[in-house]
């Protein structure tokens, strides 16, 4: 029986070698299996017990797929839900849509908008409620719970044209000496958020949250021809379809 228990690099562009780890594979024997990403099928190129080798085929989606690995003559499959996010084209920056900074790049619905130079923080805060519930005889205290998840960048590289794209804004105000630019505002729309950059051991470590929300809906003021440093805050909600302690955010090194 086919089981998956990971995936590395969980993002990746057309043309990208993927190697999906499990167990349940028949090694040496490829041509017996299919690869199903995005919907779209592709043959395995290199399989053992324990992992199985792809290329992620020229597709016009992007964002986050699922993954299924499905033996073709007894339909033995296993499938990891949103495990790869398609990204539609390279990271491409220009000297002239940056700010001055350093070394995880941050993308946002598949955007790249900056790069980090300091640690992705994250926080999970915790709060009880009280209520009471009047029963014949005595009130019986109820406590409800509630659970927020926090995750703070700070880009130190902005792309000003992608953050627009992404969250919305007005022109880039040009009359001014800073050539401000405000951003978002008034809805809270979700977004994928992804963060790719150094791990442990000299790998490459990816943070993706699948359902991110800026904390704050006031606009963000960016100057564009300034070096300068955005704090994003993100509160993060739980991907239900997903095993318990992956419902908010996925970890990989590659």
């Amino acid at each position: 029986m086919i089981t998956i228990s990971g995936i590395t690099p969980i993002s990746a562009l057309p043309g990208t070698v993927v190697t999906v780890y499990g167990t349940g594979f028949i090694a040496d024997a490829g041509d017996d299996y299919v690869v199903i990403i995005g919907g779209e099928n592709t043959a395995v190129t290199a399989l053992t017990a324990t992992a199985a080798q792809f290329t992620v085929p020229a597709s016009t989606r992007s964002g986050p797929v699922d993954v299924t690995v499905k033996h073709l003559t007894d339909d033995d499959e296993a499938t990891l839900l949103l495990a790869c996010y398609l990204l539609a084209a390279p990271a491409a920056h220009d000297s002239g849509n940056l700010l001055m900074g350093g070394a995880r790049a941050v993308f946002l619905d598949g955007r790249p908008v900056g790069y980090l130079d300091g640690p992705v923080k994250l926080a999970h805060e915790v709060t009880l409620y009280e209520a009471e519930v009047e029963q014949e005889l005595n009130p019986v205290a109820v406590f409800t719970r509630r659970e927020r998840w926090r995750l703070t960048l700070a880009l130190a590289e902005v792309s000003l044209e992608n953050l627009r794209a992404v969250f919305g804004g007005g022109e880039i105000n040009a009359s001014t000496a800073g050539r401000t630019l405000g951003l978002g505002g008034a809805a809270a729309t979700e977004h994928s958020l992804l963060v790719q950059g150094p791990g442990v051991n000299g790998k490459l470590r990816d943070f993706y949250a699948y359902r991110a929300v800026p904390a704050s809906t006031e606009p963000l003021l960016l100057a564009r021809d300034k070096p300068q440093r955005l704090t994003l805050t993100m509160l993060l909600l739980p991907e239900l379809k997903l095993p318990v302690g992956e419902r908010i955010l996925r970890v990989a090194e590659c």
